[in-house]
């Protein structure tokens, strides 16, 4: 195992994606969920995103990283359902360049005939987050000008077309998370946030009110359309509330150095991509089997499905991983 990494991202990574699984399933309280999870991946993400000195290695990196892992895992899915409508005699041909074309314009096909990005949205929303942190993070007016247009974007987006289920407006809602996360990320280097259970139980406890307050206040935001709710205030101060909780549970968690919660973490594209295939199977239940109980073991049970899925990845396809399980095992 890397001695180098921290645990504790490992472990808020995992829980975030729990949470993601937990909220597709809409079990009693997925309200709450999406409060707070998709915000918490954004965070996590700019948490770990580092200023390139060179231009020529950040964009090597993003491509290999994000870009390519966002293509294959968009083309595997185009070919699943393809051969779901193939199956119905739905198919046309036509299906594949309309498919394409609303990948590449960052649709999600929620409300398409011709499908689109699905959850690798959040992938694309990322590599525009990225884009903009590489090229505004040491300009401080470039990135408060951005900052400024994302919350403009995301009120009109909000206010006007509340259903564009597209990747490029969803990025407004998620860049200021995404800064946040490279701020907090400046001050983490500095200074020791460790602190006692005794506080890290209260921040939670105070974190988990905050969330439950938001959501009667703001209602439930839809990041995957660019809904924030009622307030534009009240969902950064519930995302954040969220993403505290997942960093409290996960610091305690810190001293668990679990090897397969590193797989999973070094998987979470490959879930984030695939966890609505793995659903389906659920679905099919009849729903006298299940309950708010069997929903939330489901996606605990479809998250450690994943590993066997991203062990294989990582020995025989991890390009689709973005190389890290790659690096990871040259290094062991």
């Amino acid at each position: 195992m890397d001695t180098n990494r921290l645990i504790w991202i490992d472990w808020m990574k995992v829980i975030g994606m729990y949470f993601i699984i937990a909220g597709h399933i809409s079990p009693i309280g997925h309200e709450y969920i999406y409060v707070f999870s998709v915000p918490l991946f954004f965070v996590v993400s700019g948490f770990l995103c580092k200023y390139e000195p060179s231009d020529k290695v950040f964009w090597n990196k993003l491509f290999r990283n994000l870009v390519l892992p966002c293509i294959l895992i968009s083309f595997i899915c185009m070919c699943y359902d393809a051969s779901a409508q193939y199956r119905l005699g739905l198919f046309q041909w036509t299906y594949i360049p309309k498919r394409i074309f609303s990948c590449l314009t960052g649709m999600q096909g929620r409300n398409l005939d011709e499908g689109g990005l699905g959850l690798c949205w959040f992938i694309y929303s990322l590599v525009i987050c990225k884009i903009l942190f590489q090229y505004t993070f040491k300009r401080k007016q470039a990135l408060f000008f951005s900052l400024l247009c994302c919350l403009i974007v995301a009120y009109l987006v909000n206010k006007d077309y509340p259903n564009l289920y597209n990747a490029v407006p969803n990025t407004c809602l998620a860049f200021p998370f995404f800064v946040g996360g490279g701020v907090f990320r400046v001050f983490y280097e500095r200074i020791d946030f460790s602190l006692s259970r005794k506080y890290y139980f209260l921040l939670m406890v105070f974190g988990i009110l905050m969330v439950v307050l938001v959501q009667e206040l703001n209602g439930t935001p839809w990041m995957f359309k660019a809904v924030y709710g009622n307030d534009l205030l009240l969902f950064f101060t519930g995302g954040l509330a969220g993403t505290i909780v997942v960093y409290v549970i996960s610091r305690m968690l810190e001293s668990y150095n679990l090897k397969y919660v590193q797989t999973l973490s070094n998987g979470l594209i490959l879930i984030l991509g695939f966890q609505l295939i793995a659903l389906k199977f659920y679905f099919v239940l009849p729903e006298n089997y299940t309950n708010v109980l069997t929903d939330y073991f489901a996606a605990f049970i479809i998250l450690l499905a994943f590993i066997p899925v991203i062990k294989f990845a990582e020995s025989y396809f991890p390009i689709i991983l973005g190389y890290r399980a790659k690096k990871e095992i040259k290094e062991r």
